[in-house]
């Protein structure tokens, strides 16, 4: 669906209030998003084109998750739940104190939502990129450095040279970067020596959040039982900074999200159904919409007529 002027709009208040608020310029932004400066320039400006080219919907997209303004009304609200509190808490402590972590905690358990709202809160100087199992060690240091703004050809060697370099300049004038590596249990071998090259290259100048589910813990483990080069080391660095995010009590911890269903019953079906905040999630959003559609409340049949169980 075409993106109308009013959406438009919105996402241009947004940007220039979330830039004001950050202190971040039309450079930093255009870098972050993935877009033109010129693109960021008119938005911010209120324009919906540059020249004569219409500016197209994606990028006002980037600038809407960038700054975390949504494209649509969602069902789903907010809640500070106990693992989004300690992500947040351990995240704020690395980027504030530079200390190194590595946060470990269950899928579904809210690490990429987490990270999501960290980023647009703190957003100076933070540095955030996901790993595939499709990431290449090149692929991930060059992702690292589009992030920084860091435009580098080169061997591994001297692209981490480039990054320590930046994040040193910005050490010393004072500021607090930071670096967040997401679903780490990706990782291959060669990425996490080049991980453990990175720490050591920006330790005292810029710590590293290594974020993963107990894949990743145990995969470290035991590559440093077989005693593969640099792993344990890896373990050593990390070691200290190793946080556990609590797994989740269904019971209890969903409670908050089914309170606006009166339902008894299908509050009792979700929590049979769904595993984790992600999974509840992806079964409440749709159904809340397609009820608000209908104008109905949602109930034990309307979900199970959609959902067809």
């Amino acid at each position: 669906m075409e993106m109308d002027k009013q959406k438009k709009d919105e996402i241009a208040l947004a940007l220039r209030q979330y830039m004001e608020a950050n202190n971040l310029s039309q450079e930093e932004v255009a870098t972050r998003a993935g877009i033109n400066v010129s693109y960021v320039n008119s938005i911010h400006q209120g324009k919906h084109s540059v020249g004569k080219t219409m500016i197209k919907d994606c990028y006002y997209a980037s600038l809407a998750e960038m700054t975390g303004t949504p494209l649509e009304n969602t069902c789903w609200e907010h809640v500070d739940t106990e693992q989004y509190e300690c992500m947040m808490e351990e995240l704020l402590d690395a980027k504030a104190r530079g200390f190194n972590k590595m946060i470990i905690g269950e899928t579904g358990s809210g690490k990429t939502y987490s990270i999501d709202r960290f980023v647009r809160k703190y957003p100076a100087f933070t540095y955030r990129i996901t790993v595939s199992s499709d990431h290449t060690l090149k692929n991930m240091l060059n992702e690292l450095g589009e992030c920084m703004g860091v435009r580098y050809g080169g061997d591994k060697v001297y692209k981490i040279r480039q990054i320590s370099s930046k994040m040193r300049l910005y050490k010393a004038s004072g500021k607090k970067p930071v670096i967040i590596i997401d679903e780490g249990e990706n990782l291959k071998l060669p990425q996490l020596r080049s991980v453990k090259s990175l720490y050591d290259a920006l330790q005292g100048y810029c710590p590293i959040v290594l974020i993963g589910t107990d894949q990743l813990l145990n995969k470290i483990e035991k590559l440093r039982g077989k005693n593969e080069d640099g792993m344990p080391q890896l373990y050593r660095r990390f070691k200290a900074g190793k946080r556990e995010i609590r797994g989740i009590n269904k019971e209890t911890m969903f409670a908050p999200f089914l309170a606006k269903i009166e339902d008894k019953n299908l509050r009792r079906i979700l929590i049979n159904l769904a595993d984790n905040y992600g999974e509840l999630n992806d079964y409440m959003e749709p159904a809340l919409r397609e009820a608000g559609h209908h104008g109905e409340p949602l109930t034990e049949n309307f979900f199970r007529m959609l959902y067809k169980i």
